[in-house]
């Protein structure tokens, strides 16, 4: 993970942006309620396309069954290990955007991507035991080809070392690594048609066996569904906001001076607010 962008963008409706600041928490949605319906299966397509190029290539060699068996393993795991995202993009300018969240309602919160980090080192900096990762989405079909080969590559390297202990330890724990890197990569790969958004994710496997790992689990609604979704962030610290974006409303145009009031009360006072005049680009 570079320093580069510096800050990452995150839209939202003026009704969730009091509950972020409020709370100091950023919510991971379920990414099968994303507004992109192919969300994920559109990677895992990509991803799957590599293994069966490599798995004809290799023949009927043992690397080539193992690779087989990661890849149903790897669709199996999405059976108990739900997907959850939230999403930035790498500019406070998207207009498509903008008009997802209502030119009138959106607010656009800028994070300091270093301090993201930071608040989500529970997240981050523990991949295998969370499953979770902060990347750049891809859009180029070349790109994502490219990236699954390198990493199916890796893999088919890897498994010369590990053949005996999938075949005879603990298979399990060895098709977990290899299936959590084939999901994360499916994680990051997106349709072209959705590149001016510029994205970046935060985006986490949760398993939720317990009575106790159910107690995660926060819901909201978004229209007629009832949306799961699971919180990062540190308890009682402000999230690393520096900049807040609203757009013009006719009906309410003190709009930023409620979000300057807000961020102060919340503790976020060193975020600055700017008015975006949308409309000018209608």
């Amino acid at each position: 993970m570079s320093a580069d962008p510096a800050f990452l963008y995150h839209y939202t409706t003026t009704e969730s942006v009091f509950s972020i600041l409020q709370s100091s928490e950023l919510w991971l949605s379920h990414a099968r309620f994303s507004l992109d319906v192919s969300e994920l299966d559109y990677g895992l397509d990509v991803v799957e396309g590599v293994i069966n190029r490599r798995v004809a290539a290799l023949q009927e060699s043992n690397q080539s069954e193992i690779l087989k068996t990661l890849q149903v393993y790897a669709r199996e795991k999405l059976e108990t290990y739900d997907p959850f995202i939230i999403c930035f993009s790498e500019t406070p300018d998207v207009l498509s955007l903008w008009r997802m969240f209502s030119l009138e309602k959106g607010v656009c919160l800028g994070f300091e991507v270093q301090g993201l980090l930071a608040t989500n080192s529970d997240v981050i900096n523990c991949f295998f035991k969370n499953s979770g990762a902060l990347g750049k989405v891809s859009y180029d079909p070349g790109e994502q080809i490219a990236i699954a080969e390198g990493l199916v590559d890796t893999i088919i390297g890897s498994l010369g070392r590990a053949v005996k202990y999938v075949d005879e330890k603990h298979p399990d724990e060895a098709l977990d690594v290899y299936a959590v890197h084939l999901l994360a990569a499916a994680m990051l790969f997106k349709h072209p048609s959705f590149q001016d958004e510029r994205e970046w994710r935060l985006f986490q496997f949760a398993h939720f066996e317990t009575e106790s790992d159910h107690q995660a689990l926060r819901f909201r609604t978004k229209e007629a569904a009832i949306v799961p979704a699971i919180a990062v962030a540190q308890e009682k610290q402000p999230l690393p906001l520096e900049e807040i974006f609203c757009a013009q409303s006719a009906l309410y145009p003190d709009h930023r001076r409620a979000l300057e009031l807000l961020k102060v009360k919340t503790g976020h006072a060193k975020a600055a607010v700017h008015m975006y005049d949308s409309k000018l680009r209608i």
